[in-house]
């Protein structure tokens, strides 16, 4: 299915190429950091960054089209000597080009199949919690901009009640994770969710359930159940037949996860305010909130130029009634590589980053905004559990000639700073 999605998705380059300019939005976006890259990892610059390091030279491309129903995105990610004659709009090279050392970042099609629903298909992140602002945020507790995008394929529909004041939305995706040291055979994702909103006048409530699951595939020791009455069981989280021993029941196929999903958001003129909750389960126990508060509390304010974001980060129940709620979050006993895809967290990065369970507390912070001279952004968090020293990332940005603009960016580890420049261009 992976290569599948890539043959699609490099068909869509060339295609791209013999469209009129006019329906194409091209840009381009180098980065390039200094080498004072330590043990310690720079947080900003390695996580919620699409899978790849900051560190790395990388030049990013990016084609957009929408008419009619359609969207294509392609993303096309390598570093810099794969594209020599980038700057010429030398659009088989980049085709030709596409090798081992480049990937795609998040890269679809996406069609209206009538009114309010739509299918995708490609590499993309989610369709649901569509309210974070992930510039700011510390990520999804299920799907963020940590890793790289997964290969999928999925279907969403909105819809409208008699009441104009009610509507529902739900979706179902599915996909493949990627081969490794732990997987012979990829294991497959499947997600799904569905949502209930309010809205009246400037208010609006929604409360969403989304539910992930890997199964299938094949592992160094284990062989995992595949075919269609499996994946039915999936689908339901069903418990597997009960040991005649003891009279348990066998884990559900799979590795399940989830997250209960509040957000609610008032507007004031051209302000918005934004408070939101998600709170994470791995089985039945945190699915009934006996994990009490984990997962992830925010608040965001905007208005027309400035965003603030402060957030709070709680993973610290997972294990205080064990073995009731008793959980590792991201890990699994049989699918050993976690919550992850192309080696980074699929979810929140602060959750499991090193493969090893800690329960911590975080804050996190994010400002962005803009005015007369320049644009700005600064993120940063704090292990509140420990003295851990705030970790933060800086950006300064200036249009220096039309469409062209250059970012001054400042990130540290702890203790030392490393700086870097980014340069975009609106072709």
């Amino acid at each position: 299915m992976a290569n599948k999605i890539k043959k699609i998705l490099v068909f869509l380059i060339l295609g791209l190429s013999f469209l009129s300019k006019e329906l194409i939005a091209q840009s381009i976006e180098i980065n390039q950091f200094d080498q004072n890259k330590a043990d310690d990892i720079y947080w900003f610059l390695e996580k919620n960054n699409f899978g790849q390091s900051s560190f790395n030279k990388n030049l990013k491309v990016n084609y957009s089209f929408k008419r009619n129903g359609l969207e294509i995105l392609l993303n096309i990610i390598s570093p810099y000597k794969e594209y020599k004659n980038i700057f010429n709009n030398d659009f088989e090279i980049i085709s030709r080009e596409l090798g081992q050392n480049n990937f795609f970042g998040e890269s679809y099609i996406k069609y209206d199949l009538e009114k309010n629903s739509y299918v995708k298909i490609g590499k993309y992140y989610r369709d649901f919690s569509s309210y974070m602002n992930d510039a700011l945020s510390s990520g999804s507790l299920l799907i963020s901009n940590n890793a790289q995008p997964m290969p999928k394929i999925g279907f969403v529909k909105n819809i409208d009640l008699k009441n104009p004041i009610f509507s529902f939305k739900y979706g179902i995706a599915h996909g493949i994770f990627d081969k490794n040291e732990y997987y012979i055979t990829s294991p497959y994702l499947h997600e799904k969710f569905i949502y209930l909103i309010v809205q009246k006048k400037n208010n609006i409530f929604k409360i969403g359930l989304v539910h992930e699951a890997m199964w299938g595939g094949k592992s160094t020791e284990y062989t995992f159940p595949t075919g269609f009455n499996n994946f039915l069981k999936v689908m339901v989280s069903a418990d597997g037949p009960a040991d005649n021993s003891s009279g348990d029941h066998i884990n559900a196929i799979g590795n399940h996860l989830g997250i209960w999903d509040f957000y609610f958001e008032k507007k004031l003129l051209d302000r918005k305010y934004k408070f939101y909750y998600q709170h994470f389960f791995e089985d039945t126990s945190s699915f009934r909130f006996a994990n009490k508060i984990d997962g992830l509390w925010g608040f965001e304010y905007k208005n027309s130029s400035n965003s603030f974001m402060l957030e709070y980060l709680d993973f610290s129940n997972s294990s205080i009634d064990p073995p009731y709620q008793d959980d590792g979050y991201y890990t699994h006993y049989e699918y050993k590589n976690g919550w992850r895809y192309k080696g980074n967290i699929l979810g929140n990065p602060y959750i499991n980053t090193n493969n090893s369970i800690t329960y911590y507390k975080f804050l996190i912070l994010g400002i962005s905004g803009q005015n007369r001279h320049f644009d700005y952004l600064l993120k940063s968090s704090k292990n509140i559990s420990n003295d851990d020293n705030i970790l933060f990332k800086i950006s300064i940005s200036k249009e220096i000639f039309q469409k062209n603009r250059l970012s001054l960016i400042f990130a540290n580890n702890g203790e030392k700073i490393s700086y870097g420049l980014s340069y975009f261009v609106d072709i």
